[in-house]
């Protein structure tokens, strides 16, 4: 998800998307290390990313788009990921990890969509 963020933004190529990108990448990365299983570690990258989200939105208003459906597409099976996500943290309800791996299926979906409405596809044949 937070990797996914740059691309909503639609930046040019260069050092701020770069750098956002990257950045973002090692945040992840950091928080994960120092707690995988820590709740809090996996919300703070989540949450950083949609702030700035939000901050390039208010700036650039006309990126506020739902990419013909997608984006609402990607928004419902996120919503799916988040409920496996917090059920997947009761272990003693949770033996097998089911709900956690429907936690990484239903994020792999909202990602596929929210990749899919970010990329500019041509509307002519051939």
């Amino acid at each position: 998800l937070v990797a996914t963020v740059g691309l909503w933004m639609d930046l040019p190529p260069g050092y701020h998307r770069d750098a956002l990108r990257w950045g973002s990448m090692v945040m992840v990365v950091c928080f994960q290390e120092l707690g995988p299983w820590s709740l809090i570690c996996t919300l703070i990258p989540i949450v950083t990313s949609l702030i700035v989200f939000a901050w390039f939105l208010r700036a650039n208003p006309a990126h506020w788009r739902l990419y013909n459906g997608n984006m609402a597409r990607g928004l419902l099976a996120m919503a799916a990921a988040f409920i496996c996500f917090f059920k997947g943290l009761d272990e003693r309800r949770d033996a097998y990890r089911a709900f956690h791996g429907f936690w990484h299926v239903f994020m792999g979906t909202a990602m596929y969509f929210f990749t899919k409405g970010c990329v500019t596809r041509p509307t002519g044949r051939g």
